[in-house]
């Protein structure tokens, strides 16, 4: 599970809660990444044990979803050369 608080002494909240994603337990999380920026979440889920991911990005400040994507990776580091220009997680320079 992840939580987030507004401040550091603040109540914590559940942002993400894989154990809700399925009754028979077969969803799982395969990969995360924040932005350098913290605005966002990536975050990866694999069904019945496969190797293929669904990813899906996150707005952090209204725990918004904001897309998906099918890869094989579990990884955003397996995608740097072809995502680089167009995510928020892999700057450019890297």
């Amino acid at each position: 599970m992840f939580y987030v608080t507004d401040a550091i002494d603040g109540q914590p909240r559940i942002l993400l809660d894989p154990n809700t994603w399925s009754k028979d337990g077969t969803v799982a999380l395969a990969g995360q990444a924040f932005s350098e920026d913290g605005k966002y979440l990536a975050y990866a889920r694999s069904e019945a044990g496969s190797d293929w991911a669904t990813w899906r990005v996150m707005d952090l400040a209204g725990a918004e979803k904001m897309g998906t994507g099918t890869s094989r990776q579990a990884s955003l580091a397996d995608h740097r050369d072809t995502a680089r220009s167009q995510s928020p997680f892999l700057p450019a320079n890297r």
